[in-house]
């Protein structure tokens, strides 16, 4: 296979021929749609990233457009991706389309590896004929702990090991504590749509981090901490103790006087990867350099928190961080013992036969390294001979383009060299010669330095093993650095751009008030000469849905957009961007916004819009947050207005959650008057020029970016198309159009209503 280079690609491997490691790679399977019931389809993937040694699985029920698939691809967002030959067509049309967008390498494999006759006992077998990695484990418990694992997660499994053992890469799964689930109780899965709306991970125009909200908060030291970051920011929390407990250590960290966080931060300046060496050591792939590295790092490390560990005790607050900064020098008590049987400057000319101190440790190296030895004195001792032959008072020997142990007599004396003597080369003033003697001598010394080598290699690797029996504490070790990396990155944009700290609320009524917020990405891109309109959000129990209208371009989409930022950004630990926020405690978040069609799978933009739709309905509780942004554009007006009214009514009357609905319908308004104690209705303003006295002009719209209560009159399309440069003509005639359109619609309503109080007149 060949080697793959990638933005993200570690230098610290170098892995020829072998999977990408710099990413997860996974092993998807899928039921054929045939075997389930109509348009929906079931599948599961499990990922390793062999890099860092992360392992995590998910199985699932699919809709026809396999949004959680896509969703899971957006998380794990893999380098290389393994499918059985008889995957069903939606889900690798899905998998093709999202391989295109990022270079992702696709491997096929024989479905019959995936019979699930033999592929329980083939992952038992892997995991209980090696027992080193899962030693506190008694072979019954690892049993079980397969047997509890979805079935088709223990196929993708089997097809792992087989796909990582052709490359000698298998190991990073031996151990069962590793494995861990994508989604768990404490945490939300932002869907794919909500990633790719609210440009979480990456933009929409250049599809870059630059611009998204990763972009915003990520201030992180090391690229450990990075990834820490980014897996938050797309995995919110929904445990309050635990958002509590970062909002805590933020707190701490932006306002303790104690000089333990400059030390702390000062220890993750300028670190290598720890995370990738580390995995490449589990590999036996590293290079002593870059292990010197690993060692020299995590020995400053720990003499750096060893140094402030009585402020630790008495200066730290928060329970979390004092137990970290505790734990960290005890889970590297066992550094010093390695670095000090190695030679800094040897290791760092990657020299293995000079790289250890105690070589009495490694048997055959000392013996090569003494048959050298005695061979060298031999040829020391043999000066005294040559001085004989050479009629010389002293006598050194010459080295010459890398050939050592060379007899050089000027040419003048030639005579004097014996016949047996092998000439080796020769300039006009001088010729360099071996001896019989001198010659076995060296070829001893090549021979056992070839030895040598050999064995140094093996002295090298089994050093390496006995490091790596220790790769699971110092994963923890990383994950702690990683940790604290993202609080302190986490805490200076809050402090930088005057964040404030929310208040969480766990509670089934809900209040969700915001003070002066404002966006943060787009804040960020105008800089401070150009003042963002901050705007507020009050919503309750009874007062759980605002539906947002106004003016094209007013800052609808920017403001939703807004809330639901804010709302993430608290639910990962975050301060957020507002002068004061309370902010329920939500399940999820769903946010359906703009148009995305997926022609590539025949399906169109309202398709798609739908689809993802409906998955908010069928998912979303009383406790998530749904923002749908101008449901029902993708058809017909009056079947557009008919779904969108019909929907948000549903999650009005069923749903009952904190629901944000922007809309250019009028009708949808009318659904406060039916749900008067549930409904707000706002507006973006504007200040509207009317130019009634000269009917061949424009109306002109300014925008104010405000959120003002009440219902916007108009739309003001006409004024956008303006803004876009469309023809003064198709303009007017827009307007006359518009206008009359507009004065037949109040006609109608006027009339609907004089014969409705006919009717009530008549009774």
């Amino acid at each position: 296979m060949p080697n793959k280079k990638t933005k993200n690609s570690s230098r610290t491997c170098d892995f020829k021929n072998q999977p990408n490691i710099s990413k997860y790679f996974i092993s998807d399977s899928n039921y054929p749609t045939s075997s389930l019931k109509k348009r929906s389809g079931s599948g599961l993937n499990s990922g390793v990233q062999i890099s860092t040694g992360d392992f995590i699985y998910t199985s699932f029920e699919d809709s026809p457009l396999r949004n959680k698939l896509e969703t899971y691809l957006f998380h794990i967002n893999p380098a290389e991706i393994l499918i059985p030959s008889n995957l069903n067509k939606e889900a690798e049309t899905l998998i093709n389309n999202f391989s295109l967008d990022r270079s992702v390498r696709i491997e096929r494999f024989n479905h019959n590896v995936l019979d699930t006759s033999s592929v329980l006992s083939h992952v038992t077998e892997f995991y209980t004929q090696n027992k080193s990695a899962v030693e506190d484990i008694e072979t019954q418990d690892i049993q079980q702990i397969i047997l509890t694992l979805p079935a088709l997660v223990v196929s993708c499994l089997s097809a792992l090991i087989t796909y990582l053992s052709s490359f000698k890469l298998e190991n990073i799964l031996r151990n069962l504590k590793i494995m861990k689930p994508l989604e768990t109780e404490k945490s939300m899965i932002l869907s794919a749509t909500s990633l790719k709306g609210l440009e979480i991970l990456r933009n929409n125009s250049t599809f870059s981090e630059h611009r998204s909200l990763f972009w915003i908060l990520n201030k992180t030291l090391t690229k450990f901490g990075e990834r820490l970051l980014k897996f938050w920011i797309a995995k919110p929390l929904k445990d309050l103790n635990q958002i509590e407990e970062r909002l805590n250590i933020l707190t701490e960290i932006m306002y303790s006087d104690t000089i333990v966080f400059k030390v702390v931060e000062k220890s993750l300046t300028k670190l290598p990867d720890l995370e990738r060496i580390l995995s490449c050591v589990f590999h036996h792939k590293c290079s002593c350099s870059d292990f010197i590295n690993l060692l020299q790092a995590f020995a400053k490390i720990r003499s750096d928190l060893l140094s402030i560990s009585d402020k630790v005790s008495s200066e730290i607050l928060v329970p979390r961080t004092k137990i970290i900064l505790t734990e960290l020098p005890e889970l590297l008590d066992d550094i010093d013992r390695f670095i000090s049987n190695i030679d800094i400057e040897a290791a760092r000319t990657g020299d293995k036969t000079k790289v250890f101190h105690n070589i009495s440790m490694y048997p055959a190296m000392k013996k090569c390294l003494d048959e050298i030895g005695a061979a060298e004195k031999q040829l020391n001792d043999f000066r005294v001979d040559i001085c004989k032959v050479l009629k010389l008072i002293n006598f050194r020997y010459a080295t010459v383009a890398g050939q050592k142990y060379l007899i050089e007599v000027p040419n003048s004396n030639l005579r004097l060299i014996p016949t047996d003597w092998l000439k080796i080369s020769s300039t006009k003033q001088v010729s360099r010669f071996r001896s019989p003697q001198i010659i076995k001598l060296c070829n001893q010394i090549d021979q056992q330095k070839e030895l040598l080598i050999g064995h140094a290699a093996d002295a090298w690797s089994a050093f390496l093993n006995d490091f790596a029996t220790y790769f699971y504490k110092h994963k923890r070790v990383i994950l702690y650095l990683a940790e604290l990396d993202c609080y302190f990155s986490l805490s200076k944009v809050a402090k930088e751009a005057n964040y404030c700290r929310p208040h969480i609320i766990d509670s089934v009524e809900p209040i969700f008030n915001i003070h002066q917020g404002w966006h943060p990405i787009i804040t960020k891109i105008m800089g401070e000469e150009n003042q963002f309109v901050a705007n507020n959000l009050d919503m309750n129990i009874q007062n759980r849905c605002l539906i947002v209208t106004g003016p094209n371009m007013g800052g609808k989409s920017t403001y939703v957009r807004q809330i639901a930022l804010i709302a993430i950004m608290a639910h990962i630990g975050s301060y957020v961007p507002a002068e004061s926020a309370t902010i329920p405690l939500f399940d999820a978040i769903y946010v359906r916004m703009g148009s995305d069609d997926a022609l590539a799978q025949s399906k169109s933009a309202f398709m798609v819009e739908m689809s993802e739709t409906s998955e908010i309905l069928s998912n979303a509780t009383s406790r998530s947050l749904v923002i749908l942004d101008e449901l029902g554009r993708g058809t017909s007006t009056n079947d557009g207005t008919a779904i969108a009214y019909a929907t948000l009514e549903y999650i009005l009357s069923e749903i009952k959650c904190c629901t944000l609905f922007v809309t250019h319908y009028p009708p949808v308004v009318e659904l406060e008057k039916h749900y008067p104690e549930n409904v707000s209705i706002v507006h973006m303003g504007y200040i509207l020029k009317d130019n009634e006295d000269d009917l061949n002009d424009i109306e002109t719209v300014t925008f104010l970016y405000n959120v003002v209560s009440g219902v916007s009159k108009k739309s003001y399309g006409i004024n956008v198309a303006a803004l876009a440069g469309i023809p003064k003509d198709v303009l007017l005639e827009a307007q006359k159009i518009s206008q009359l359109t507009e004065f037949r619609s109040i006609i109608k309503r006027n009339i609907k209503s004089l014969m409705q109080k006919f009717a009530s007149l008549s009774c």
